[in-house]
């Protein structure tokens, strides 16, 4: 029985971290095209799609991990899922702070410039407070590094992929629980 659950558990972990790679490429696909969506509008559109192609394909590759399988675990389905996302976020960290590090190291001074300068455009559009922050943290430079932007991506991106792994696994289990008792 040890032995069996213990080859189950090295599974998920195999099964996530073998996922890991593309989770990580495809946050990374996200986080810049939501970046880049002000310049470029098609991007808006891509990054919409994305986004709500998360849960989608967090079910297909869940739904997969248990395809043939008699014995479903909600806790184990969780825990693939949450580690696909710790695997993927720990990717897209690296690879967004070496954006912004080496490839675009202004994007976070010139997003507040732009947001200072529509502010300054149109100040009904957000509390004056709000102004007055953006303006300081760009005097005083102030603002959060690279790697600051790409720990709180990974936070953010296992945080919510670890709610969302909670949420499609018992959708699988309820889905796949049913389709077998129909069948009996």
């Amino acid at each position: 029985m040890y032995m069996e659950n213990q080859q189950n558990s090295s599974d998920v972990f195999g099964r996530a971290a073998h996922a890991g790679p593309v989770a990580g490429v495809y946050f990374t696909a996200l986080f810049l095209s939501a970046a880049y969506a002000g310049m470029y509008p098609i991007l808006s559109l891509a990054t919409i799609v994305m986004f709500l192609g998360v849960p989608w394909l967090l079910y297909v590759r869940l739904a997969g991990s248990v395809r043939g399988s008699r014995v479903i675990r909600t806790v184990s389905l969780w825990t693939e899922g949450i580690y696909t996302f710790l695997f993927g976020g720990l990717i897209m960290a690296l690879l967004v702070y070496l954006w912004l590090r080496y490839a675009d190291p202004e994007y976070l001074h010139n997003q507040l410039e732009l947001a200072s300068r529509l502010l300054s455009e149109h100040p009904e559009a957000a509390a004056p407070e709000l102004r007055g922050t953006i303006e300081a943290a760009l005097q005083e430079g102030a603002l959060p590094g690279p790697i600051q932007m790409a720990m709180s991506l990974f936070w953010s991106v296992t945080f919510t992929g670890a709610m969302l792994s909670l949420l499609v696994s018992f959708k699988i289990v309820k889905i796949k629980s049913s389709k077998w008792t129909r069948k009996s």
